[in-house]
């Protein structure tokens, strides 16, 4: 992974000079986000349906008074933009097409660190010609972050974040650099996943963590991702863990809801030292 000011530098070089954007439609949550928090309707023209949905979308209210797209090309040039912002991961092939088209497009990676958000903020920033915005945003976060360092013991507390098919995170990940911010110890680099990883029930069990972290917004499911956290031994340990419930929304983008969810971890490790 690139060094925090590297990967600066190859965001902010990775996209040209250009007049300032007026209408700039998002095609991606994450993307969709950053524009809401940066830009105002007289700019930002439309943003994805996913960002009025509120299992992924932490800005629903703000999303509200925004024309809604499908995320398809056709929806895009629908707005006759001047700037397009699309996810770099899984919109690829979306991204050459339009560029194909004669499009300016912002391809915004992922985020594997709080260092990344910052750097995928100051790029987004930067596109949209709203420096002083993206800086305050990063500003603001930081000492939200740096309020939250002292007088909390680090590296005794050992969490599994648990998701539906016994599904965890490793290292390399925004998530596992929330859980460090946290002062809590990652289960899923302790067993040496990097990325995502799946566990079945016996390692889940053998894991015997500190602190569970789930998201309550798939919890009571009836599909058979669901049915392994469901299963009576996983509810038995369930009940006698220590539990934590952030919703995914709060770590798949850069934002200040990082912060927030860095909040709710430290004040629970806060607890189960003390």
């Amino acid at each position: 992974m690139l060094k925090a000011g590297v990967l600066i530098l190859a965001l902010l070089t990775a996209f040209p000079a250009m007049a300032r954007p007026e209408r700039v439609v998002s095609l991606n949550l994450c993307t969709d986000q950053l524009a809401l928090l940066l830009l105002g309707p007289d700019r930002l023209v439309s943003v994805s349906l996913n960002a009025a949905d509120k299992g992924l979308s932490n800005m629903l209210e703000e999303a509200a008074d925004y024309p809604l797209n499908n995320a398809t090309t056709e929806a895009a040039v629908a707005f006759d933009p001047d700037l397009i912002l699309v996810g770099r991961l899984r919109q690829a092939e979306q991204t050459r097409m339009l560029r194909g088209l004669g499009y300016n497009v912002l391809s915004v990676p992922d985020a594997n660190s709080i260092e990344d958000s910052f750097a995928i903020i100051r790029m987004v920033a930067e596109a949209l010609e709203v420096r002083e915005r993206g800086e305050a945003l990063i500003a603001q976060m930081k000492r939200d972050l740096d309020g939250m360092q002292a007088d909390i013991p680090k590296g005794s507390v050992r969490a599994l974040v648990l998701q539906p098919r016994g599904g965890t995170v490793g290292a390399g990940t925004l998530v596992s650099d929330i859980l460090a911010h946290a002062g809590l110890v990652n289960i899923g680099e302790e067993l040496g996943i990097r990325g995502s990883g799946t566990l079945d029930l016996e390692d889940i069990l053998r894991t015997a963590p500190d602190l569970l972290i789930h998201d309550a917004d798939v919890q009571g499911g009836t599909s058979m991702a669901q049915s392994l956290l469901d299963h009576p031994a996983l509810a038995d340990m369930r009940a006698h863990t220590a539990n934590v419930a952030i919703p995914t929304r709060m770590w798949w983008c850069p934002g200040p809801w990082l912060v927030e969810a860095v909040e709710r971890l430290r004040a629970k490790a806060d607890r189960l030292q003390h």
